[in-house]
């Protein structure tokens, strides 16, 4: 689907940016730089380093015997994800939005998180990279990613010359 001059990011008649317009410069920020490093020798030997050495990268497959036999014969693995340092997959994301961070000259990250492993991740790779890490905020149920996002913008505008939002990147 052709877009319409001045409309790009936006999915059809019916997506577009989900994320407060404080957000905006900070994202437009972060995706220059993205596109800026995300092919450099350098900050991609980095990562790679950092998913093995740090993330524990890569977990192991393991044959699942019984459910292959379930399963009329077939040969069944699965991905041990829960072996990954913070016990799941979010802190592939997080090493990548850390390093990301530091490349453009960020000191501090916060963490938004409609779920705790999230947080967990980032405050775990901002404590291996010597990086504070606004946790997140406790929050009262019943709490929608809209609310939780504004939650988190709040403070994070106090912070934004010198922090990258280590977000879901939802809503693009």
């Amino acid at each position: 689907m052709k877009q319409p001059p001045g409309r790009k990011r936006f999915f059809g008649r019916y997506g577009g940016r989900f994320v407060p317009e404080m957000l905006i410069p900070a994202l437009e920020e972060l995706e220059e730089a993205f596109r800026r490093w995300k092919n450099d020798p350098r900050f991609r030997r980095d990562f790679a380093a950092a998913l093995k050495e740090f993330a524990g990268r890569p977990t192991p497959l393991v044959f699942a015997a019984n459910l292959s036999r379930l399963a009329g014969g077939c040969r069944i693995f699965l991905k041990m994800e829960g072996l990954a340092h913070t016990g799941a997959h979010k802190i592939n994301n997080v090493l990548g939005q850390i390093l990301l961070a530091r490349h453009m000259g960020k000191t501090r990250l916060v963490a938004e998180t409609g779920a705790g492993q999230h947080g967990l991740a980032t405050a775990a790779g901002a404590a291996r990279f010597g990086m504070p890490a606004m946790p997140p905020k406790a929050r009262r149920a019943p709490v929608t990613m809209p609310s939780a996002t504004a939650n988190r913008a709040s403070p994070w505008s106090s912070w934004a010359p010198t922090s990258s939002p280590s977000g879901k990147g939802r809503g693009r």
